[in-house]
């Protein structure tokens, strides 16, 4: 049985339409002990035919606020944990190789 999840995305990302509180429930359905949103933020992702400019950029105060309420009310049923998962180009990497 998988116990965790640690990349979930939810409508904070452009390319999920499940609300958090659906995919936490889920989780707890499916008897996981802990999740970790980790919704996509990425500044320099191009517009593509699927994606508009700015697709994948949300207000992360408003994120943390909203998670942090989720993860104290469903304290005693899931653990929740917060991240995100940061995009890089490759023309970010700069000196890194292998990208």
């Amino acid at each position: 049985m998988i116990r965790c999840d640690a990349h979930m995305h939810t409508r904070f990302s452009e390319d999920s339409d499940a609300s958090v509180h659906s995919m936490l429930d889920a989780a707890i359905e499916r008897g996981m002990e802990a999740v970790c949103i980790t919704d996509h933020l990425d500044k320099d992702f191009p517009q593509t035919p699927d994606f508009p400019a700015g697709a994948f950029l949300f207000d992360l105060g408003n994120y943390f606020q909203r998670l942090t309420q989720l993860k104290e009310e469903y304290q005693k049923k899931l653990e929740v944990r917060i991240g995100v998962e940061i995009g890089l180009q490759p023309h970010l990497g700069g000196n890194i190789t292998g990208i």
